[in-house]
């Protein structure tokens, strides 16, 4: 989208840049970036309204007669254009911050009453935001933070499950074999992957960092519902565990699991770290490109 300067006319000869339009061939945001990016997206195509409409006005002015017009319409053209490189940076910072989030996958999008939950909750938050992150290593389950708890359960009553997911790659992981070892285990336990009826392996996706600890990362709690949404079930934040692992671990870190390998359990702390740190860059980048202080 291109913004149109004035073409000035002085009384004997034109001078000065002819008309420039705007470029009516642009192309349409993707739907993958519509839907992660909502916010961003509709804020280029407000100002991409702003500039065809700056771009109608009449443009040919006679100087010195018409100098304040005619400054006064390049004005205004070099402000729609910071605003539209403002917009276009914002944009491409949040499909960036995105595009880590589903990790070579897809991002869910809410159902609209999923959204309208989470809206509810976090209108009824007021502005609190949670204490400082707890320690992990040590920490063995996170409570739930108790004016974040409408926003847990919306999340947690909405986590992805195997067959919505279908068998994507989650920390560059298919599903395990059925009767495979179950690596969460010590080998001469003997605990494999158990089969669902349909002959596919039985699999859960765990949040590697817990929904309940997610709300101590700095932000999280002022990301907009779509967002939250985003953050709390990415591909980033999700792995393939047997169900006994999965749920033996809860809103806890893996040194909770019952029988757990401890070099699995070891992997599993190192991995959760990671991605706590991850997640903080990212939600801190989305959090900027909507312009919402942390």
């Amino acid at each position: 989208m291109v913004v149109a300067l004035a073409a000035i006319t002085i009384a004997g000869g034109p001078f000065g840049a002819a008309e420039v339009r705007a470029d009516p061939g642009a192309a349409a945001p993707p739907p993958a970036l519509v839907e992660s990016c909502p916010v961003q997206v509709s804020t280029v195509q407000g100002v991409a309204v702003e500039i065809k409409v700056h771009n109608a006005k009449p443009h040919h002015f006679i100087v010195p007669q018409q100098q304040a017009a005619a400054t006064a319409y390049d004005q205004e053209a070099a402000a729609l254009n910071a605003k539209k490189n403002a917009a276009m940076a914002n944009l491409g910072s949040c499909a960036a911050a995105t595009n880590r989030l589903s990790a070579g996958g897809k991002l869910m999008k809410p159902k609209p009453q999923t959204e309208d939950r989470l809206k509810r909750g976090q209108a009824a938050l007021n502005g609190q935001a949670p204490p400082s992150y707890p320690a992990i290593k040590g920490n063995a389950k996170t409570k739930v933070w108790e004016p974040g708890r409408p926003l847990y359960e919306a999340l947690r009553d909405t986590a992805p499950d195997q067959k919505q997911l279908g068998n994507i790659a989650l920390q560059s992981k298919n599903w395990p074999e059925a009767e495979s070892p179950d690596p969460a285990y010590p080998p001469e336990d003997g605990r494999t992957i158990g089969t669902n009826d349909d002959g596919t392996p039985k699999v859960e996706a765990d949040h590697i960092v817990p929904l309940a600890r997610l709300f101590y990362i700095p932000g999280f709690v002022k990301l907009p519902p779509r967002y939250m949404y985003q953050v709390a079930h990415s591909p980033m934040n999700l792995q393939w565990l047997s169900p006994k692992a999965n749920r033996s671990k809860q809103a806890g870190e893996a040194a909770v699991v019952t029988g757990a390998d401890p070099n699995w359990v070891q992997e599993q702390q190192e991995l959760e770290l990671r991605v706590v740190a991850q997640l903080t860059e990212i939600i801190k980048q989305i959090l900027e490109s909507l312009g919402i202080e942390i």
